[in-house]
């Protein structure tokens, strides 16, 4: 899924971030001796670009929104959970070699096409997830879900999240949501704070187009967001997501293990003051 041999690192950077210096001038001096030019993301030019970030997740899906998701992607952590950017600061000089030479440790992930109003442009991309949240402390809002041209619920709390399974251990964990493996071809569609209790997480296959409507009365109260960033709402309340065209190659250290990562992350087996099993 890979090519035998990356040319080039394009190379995305937290903004304001002068603590990213020492691993910057590891990454260059590595990649030099190894015959690949290091340049910021604006200056591709390489056949064969490997996309790497230098911070944390939220960097990641920076450079994911500045690829569209077209060219493999990597992310060096420098961020305090890191499920998405797991290569290690550390052990650089040791894995990027390896990475260079296609010998990283590749997913596919499926992203989410967005769509918020009839446009000659191409839907917008997510990988981790959707959100429809109420934009102030107070009142509830109201969802529609409809998936398929079928009406299946009307939500009404404080709003609903659209999550890949990539996306599962994000938002959507923090609303009760379950852990999916990532690499799993479905949505989940997990309401926040919902006012009916029997209001529960649903998954579904990723073939499924699923439509959300927000009703007139709430659509000043309410914003929309993919992967963090805010997005202007459609005027008529209407959000489309489903399958993009293409997936994303997500690049790892050669022993990454998803499970490992959710074992140091969530910290499973441990009681406190103790590591993880």
């Amino acid at each position: 899924m890979t090519p035998t041999r990356f040319d080039e690192i394009l190379l995305v950077r937290t903004r304001g971030n002068r603590d990213d210096r020492a691993v910057v001038a590891t990454l260059e001096a590595t990649a030099s001796a190894h015959g690949v030019r290091v340049r910021p993301f604006e200056a591709a030019s390489g056949a064969h670009p490997l996309v790497l970030s230098v911070g944390g997740d939220g960097t990641l899906l920076r450079a994911l929104a500045l690829s569209g998701g077209r060219l493999p992607l990597a992310g060096v952590n420098l961020g305090r959970l890191g499920y998405l950017a797991d290569f290690s600061p550390e052990s650089l000089a040791r894995d990027l070699p390896v990475l260079l030479d296609g010998g990283a440790r590749a997913d596919r992930r499926l992203l989410l096409a967005v769509e918020t109003a009839p446009s000659p442009h191409p839907p917008s991309l997510a990988l981790n997830d959707l959100v429809i949240a109420k934009s102030d402390g107070g009142r509830m809002i109201e969802i529609e879900t409809w998936i398929d041209g079928r009406f299946v619920r009307r939500h009404r709390g404080d709003g609903l999240v659209v999550a890949t399974a990539t996306g599962s251990t994000a938002y959507a964990l923090s609303c009760g949501g379950p852990i999916l493996e990532p690499t799993l071809p479905v949505f989940v569609l997990v309401p926040i704070s919902p006012h009916n209790l029997t209001d529960r997480p649903l998954v579904v296959e990723a073939t499924s187009r699923v439509e959300l409507r927000v009703p007139a009365p709430y659509l000043d109260r309410t914003i929309l967001s993919r992967d963090g960033c805010n997005t202007a709402m459609a005027a008529d309340g209407t959000v489309r997501v489903s399958r993009a065209p293409h997936d994303l190659t997500l690049l790892h250290p050669p022993d990454y293990d998803p499970y490992a990562v959710l074992r140091t992350k969530l910290h499973w087996g441990a009681l406190p003051g103790e590591r993880p099993c």
